[in-house]
Order: C-alpha cells, then structure tokens, then sequence
C-alpha cells in the first residue's frame, strides 16, 4: 500500500486544483481585458484556462516526484490506480448506505468506536497479514455495514462488508463484500460465526442487495463448511486475494 500521507496530499492537490480550474470558468469576467472606460478589449478566457490546465498539470507532476523521491517510499505507479480505485469504490459504498434500513437484531450491532481495540485483538488472532488502517476505515465510511456480535456485553465477533455496484440487463445491481470477518477464538464453534451472518443476510436482503460475495482460504474448511449451510457456493478458486493462500471466491444470491 502507498505512503498513505502522500497519496492524501496528492489527493487534495488534485481536488484544488479542479476546483480552481471549475472555479475560474465559472466566472468570465476573470479573463476579459478592459480599458480604463470599461470598454473590453480583448477576452483572455483561451489563454487562462491554457494557464490553469498547466497549473493543474504541474502541481500533480511536483507532488508525484517529491513523492517518489522519498527513499522510504517505492511505489509502482498501479499502487495509486489501485488506491484511487479503492477510493471511488468506498466514496460510492458510502452513499449507497445513506438511507440504510436496519433490521432489528439480537446481540448484533452496527460497530461504535469504543468497539475497535477489541475488534483489532479479535483480527489479530484470525489474521496474521491484515492491518487495522482498513477496519478503521470502514468504521467510519461504513459504519451501518460494519457488524460486531456480543456476549453478555462483551464483542465475541465482527463482520464488515462494502458494496459495489454491477452493471447488469436491469441497470445496476448491488453486490455486498465480506472483506473481514472473525470470531473470538474463545468463542468459537458456538454459533457467534453463523448468527453474525444470518442476522447481516438480513439486513442486506431487507435493502435490497442481489448477492454476497466472499473469500476464504481453501485449508479454512471449517469456514468453509459455514458458508455453505448458509447457501454460499462455490464459484472459483483464486489467488492473491486471501495473502499467499489460495482461496475460493464464494457466492450467494438473494435475489
């Protein structure tokens, strides 16, 4: 993952200068030349939309470079389409959700921030490569489809999910994706796993999601083995999604 200070600066730079360039078209008395009885002379609207696409250009230039010359930073330039790419799918995650409807559930809650350290200890038993930068993330754009599960008041287990939206004959659909879920270790094998899910199925059929796509470890059969009780399918084996494991990408339809 890029320096993420750098991607956020590169960012802002970009949406200035946009801004800048939307702004100074907007007004054409920015580029009219006028003598001093206010009679116009020429308009210089070519010439300043050519000065403010330079500097729009050049900003993004100056900003990449003194990214890239940073000795702690190495960086392909796929890492920031990826990045972007991520940026628009969670911008567009956030607005699907806006009128969000929730179900009521037992012992299953939308994440608060007072939540997180216990939710970071239960990830970091379940996952050795996985970050927090992520979940963070995600407990702040999509807090309605991030899930967690109590037991007598205490987190046993989460589950957070993003949208997408699939072009298809109707239009768009949407499509939910698991991208973490874990359960206490203490707390397994005691149903937490499948009523987290049961209960967040739910929700998503109640606001209409066509399918849930998720991805687990082929040597995970246990895991597995939940899924399809709950109606996931198999739909193919990948790489490069679960860390250095393989690991099936897994389906189930709602519609």
């Amino acid at each position: 993952m890029p320096n993420i200070d750098g991607i956020t600066v590169l960012y802002r730079v970009f949406s200035c200068n946009l801004l800048c360039l939307f702004m100074c078209s907007a007004d054409t008395d920015v580029y009219l030349v006028k003598d001093k009885n206010g009679n116009i002379i020429r308009d210089n609207f070519p010439a300043r939309i050519r000065i403010v696409f330079e500097n729009f250009i050049n900003s993004i230039i100056h900003q990449v470079s003194d990214l890239m010359s940073l000795s702690k930073i190495c960086i392909k330039p796929i890492m920031y389409l990826i990045y972007f790419k991520r940026l628009i799918r969670d911008a567009i995650g956030a607005f699907l959700i806006r009128n969000w409807k929730q179900t009521e559930k037992e012992s299953v809650m939308s994440i608060e921030d007072v939540m997180l350290p216990e939710v970071f200890r239960i990830q970091e038993e379940g996952f050795e490569n996985q970050g927090q930068n992520e979940l963070i993330k995600y407990s702040k754009k999509l807090r309605k489809i991030f899930y967690v599960i109590k037991s007598q008041d205490q987190v046993v287990g989460y589950s957070t999910y993003y949208i997408r939206l699939i072009p298809s004959l109707k239009g768009f659909k949407k499509i939910s994706v698991i991208c973490s879920i874990s359960v206490d270790k203490s707390f397994r094998r005691n149903g937490f796993g499948e009523k987290l899910l049961k209960e967040s199925i739910q929700e998503m059929k109640l606001n209409k999601v066509s399918s849930i796509l998720l991805y687990v470890s082929v040597n995970n059969t246990s895991a597995v083995k939940l899924y399809e009780k709950l109606g996931f399918r198999i739909i193919k084996e990948t790489k490069n999604i679960c860390g250095d494991k393989r690991c099936y990408e897994m389906e189930l339809n709602l519609i």
